[in-house]
């Protein structure tokens, strides 16, 4: 086979493979363009972030319990105080919205508590799974830009 002939028959594999994957995607688009007409129909006043979450639950059941655990229970305002001051903790060290927080913490309600207060803040959360060690742990760190 010559070299020409070679490239001929690579160009038409392409071409199918390409043919093969605009069909996928046109089988596809009524569920895509359903799924995008339900995403704009959504309106911006419906949307409650964390932070808003955790103020209204607060408000309205303020003894009611909100973290459970072996270690504690904490009721909606105490969780809600509790998160309140980590998130000014972070903020006084500089922290702000969009940056990037590894968390590394086991299955603790103090983990539920920092990870809700960087979602008031707006950083991003980068949860670490504790059972990584050595190599493995150092090389998810370094793929993280994280500010903390």
């Amino acid at each position: 086979m010559s070299d020409e002939s070679i490239a001929k028959a690579e160009g038409l594999i392409s071409f199918f493979d390409y043919l093969k994957g605009w069909l996928a995607l046109a089988r596809r688009l009524p569920v895509l363009l359903r799924t995008q007409r339900q995403v704009a129909n959504i309106k911006t006043a419906n949307r409650e972030s964390w932070g808003s979450m955790l103020e209204d639950n607060a408000a309205k059941f303020p003894a009611n319990p909100a973290v459970k655990s072996a270690e504690a229970q904490l009721s909606w305002r105490e969780y809600n105080e509790a998160v309140n001051r980590c998130a000014n903790h972070f903020i006084a060290k500089g922290l702000k919205k969009l940056d990037v927080v590894c968390i590394f913490m086991e299955n603790r309600p103090e983990l539920l508590i920092v990870y809700s207060a960087m979602a008031k803040i707006g950083a991003v959360n980068s949860m670490i799974n504790t059972n990584l060690r050595q190599e493995s742990l150092r090389h998810c760190l370094s793929l993280h830009p994280a500010k903390v």
